[in-house]
């Protein structure tokens, strides 16, 4: 069995969010609660997943799942966690006008929160590609 906390520790170590380690400290039960959210969009995306991901016991898939299977629901985590930040930002700048939007700086953070955005799809489209390779029956060649 791999517990949620699992995914979770690697996530919360390829994310920097102050929101959240503040939950984390007040409430853990709230916090786990929402970051199950990006769990869940995680599993989703994982479509090649050689283990399944929807058995699910309690907080625990009820396979093992390896280092690499972790890392990679931990990174569709993160792209889930920057999408959601990349939206939020474009929606402040839908209510302030350029001068407001200019004055915050929020124009170079939302840049640089996209950059990240499609780096980390980037990356989790390359983990995804080097877990299905490696999932392969080379038997199967011969």
């Amino acid at each position: 069995m791999t517990s949620f906390t699992d995914i979770y520790d690697r996530f919360m170590m390829k994310i920097t969010d102050h929101n959240l380690d503040t939950m984390f400290a007040s409430s853990e039960s709230d916090y786990e609660a929402y970051i199950k959210g990006f769990l869940n969009e995680a599993i989703a995306n994982f479509s090649n997943c050689s283990k399944d991901l929807t058995d699910l016991t309690g907080e625990a898939f009820t396979e093992t799942l390896t280092g690499q299977e972790q890392d990679i629901l931990a990174t569709f985590m993160a792209v889930a966690w920057s999408s959601k930040e990349v939206h939020s930002i474009m929606e402040l700048k839908r209510h302030l006008n350029d001068t407001d939007f200019k004055l915050y700086a929020e124009s170079q953070h939302l840049r640089e929160k996209k950059n990240l955005l499609i780096v980390s799809e980037e990356k989790i489209e390359s983990k995804k590609n080097s877990y299905g390779y490696s999932e392969l029956d080379m038997s199967l060649l011969e």
